[in-house]
């Protein structure tokens, strides 16, 4: 896949190279800030569009069932678009003929994409917990430097 920084496309006809690129080729391109992926430029149609909306929809329920622990409701709402993803996976086989195969490795795909996610938010979140361990130790050798014992 193609990876673009956000300046090189500034200075190389802006966006609309970009967009006009993606649609000639039909291949998307990742947005690049400060060495990270900020965005995505893919080719659409209604079809996709409607695929993204879902996924986008999916992701803010699961954000706001995980920001006030619901635990349970999460477990429930999973079980749903499990129960709805064998449905769609059934009639695609059934009325499409699309090879199993594929569904398969898309699924592989989204896996592993998911479990890279979860592995770089536990890496920050690791992170800003030894920077604020960090913190507390510093603030307390300055406190006992300079008081004696006292703590905070």
């Amino acid at each position: 896949m193609k990876k673009e920084a956000v300046g090189s496309i500034t200075k190389s006809g802006g966006f609309s190279r970009v967009i006009r690129e993606v649609h000639e080729s039909g291949e998307p391109v990742q947005i690049i800030r400060n060495n990270e992926i900020v965005a995505m430029v893919v080719p659409a149609n209604a079809d996709l569009v409607s695929i993204f909306d879902s996924s986008m929809n999916f992701g803010k329920i699961l954000k706001e069932f995980s920001d006030k622990g619901m635990t349970f409701e999460l477990q429930k709402y999973l079980l749903g678009q499990i129960i709805t993803g064998i449905q769609a996976q059934a009639l695609l086989l059934a009325v499409t003929g699309v090879n199993l195969e594929m569904i398969k490795e898309g699924e592989q795909a989204m896996v592993n994409s998911i479990n890279e996610i979860v592995q770089r938010e536990n890496a920050k979140q690791q992170e800003i917990a030894n920077q604020q361990e960090i913190a507390k130790q510093q603030k307390l050798e300055y406190v006992t430097q300079g008081y004696g014992l006292l703590q905070v």
